[in-house]
């Protein structure tokens, strides 16, 4: 077990400096920040004191080596925009986008397990069809249209609702709402066909035959290994998450990371564009481990695997 830990550290270390790479030369590839930040009429000279002052005049190498350097000691470099730490600019947007983020994939969690749990136990009936019409219609709506939606019938018609920013809880609905429904969708149609592929097994006939409720019969033999493969759709929904609140976040205009990287790509602040990407690039890897690890824990076979090769 503890080969297989550090060989996932391994690997999380090379895909964070190929993610690390590959964006640092890209956005220095990508166009000269001098042209946006400075007037179209500014002399050579402020130019090129501009890309002296941060570095940009310096052979692409030598920037990735130092950027390199610096990342390793902490310092993620400065905004463009105001001068201060990418990572205060960052992290001022965080909490933000945690709110968002965690209440989404409650809601993802709390909407899908059931729906797929009741499709599954009434299969081929129309309870089944109905959950799974709603699941298919709720992940084809893109999220900035679901969005738009929302705002026009909740904020503009009803008046129910604030159509922008995040003074208080009522401001979370649509953005959760918006963010969440497709996720719920493609749990529900996971677990859905977890459990029509557990619930066919001999041991949860055996389970039935002994009397057991069907309560029981669900959550102590049923959903525990319905849920092992759905682990691996959950952390890919967890990547979109982050990729869903760019959107959102610009929809509602809701002060987190997703607003702040579409304003930051725009005015190419390439400092906060990367320390965002970098902590995009860390969540990810850290999911795909707890994944893993999770792997290993619901089924034992994994664990016995591990245990024999180690041996």
């Amino acid at each position: 077990m503890t080969e297989f830990i550090i060989g996932k550290f391994i690997r999380m270390f090379v895909a964070l400096l190929v993610i690390v790479t590959l964006t640092f030369i890209v956005l220095r590839t990508s166009g000269d920040p001098a042209q946006t930040f400075l007037p179209p009429d500014a002399s050579p000279k402020t130019v090129e004191d501009f890309r002296e002052k941060w570095g940009l005049d310096r052979p692409l190498p030598d920037q990735y080596l130092a950027y390199l350097k610096n990342v390793m000691g902490g310092d993620l470099g400065h905004s463009f925009v105001d001068g201060r730490p990418a990572s205060q600019v960052v992290g001022e947007r965080i909490p933000k986008t945690l709110l968002l983020l965690g209440t989404s994939f409650f809601l993802m969690l709390a909407m899908g397990f059931p729906l797929g749990i009741i499709s599954a136990l009434k299969h081929n009936t129309w309870v089944d069809r109905l959950v799974m019409s709603i699941a298919v219609f709720g992940y084809s709506l893109p999220n900035f249209f679901l969005g738009i939606l929302l705002i026009l019938f909740f904020s503009m018609y009803l008046r129910w609702l604030p159509s922008t920013g995040s003074g208080t809880w009522q401001h979370l609905i649509m953005p959760v709402v918006t963010i969440g429904t497709a996720g719920a969708a493609v749990i529900a149609r996971f677990v859905r066909s977890a459990m029509l592929e557990v619930i066919s097994k001999p041991y949860v006939r055996s389970a039935k035959a002994r009397g057991l409720s069907r309560f029981t019969v669900v959550v102590r033999h049923a959903l525990p290994n319905a849920a092992i493969p759905t682990v691996t759709v959950i952390g890919f929904l967890l990547g979109s998450l982050i990729a869903g609140a760019v959107v959102t976040e610009a929809v509602f205009a809701w002060p987190g990371i997703g607003r702040l990287t579409v304003t930051a790509v725009a005015s190419r602040d390439l400092a906060v564009v990367q320390t965002i990407v970098l902590l995009i690039a860390v969540t990810m890897v850290c999911v795909n481990l707890i994944v893993d690890l999770l792997y290993g824990w619901l089924d034992p076979r994994i664990r016995d695997g591990l245990q024999k090769g180690r041996n």
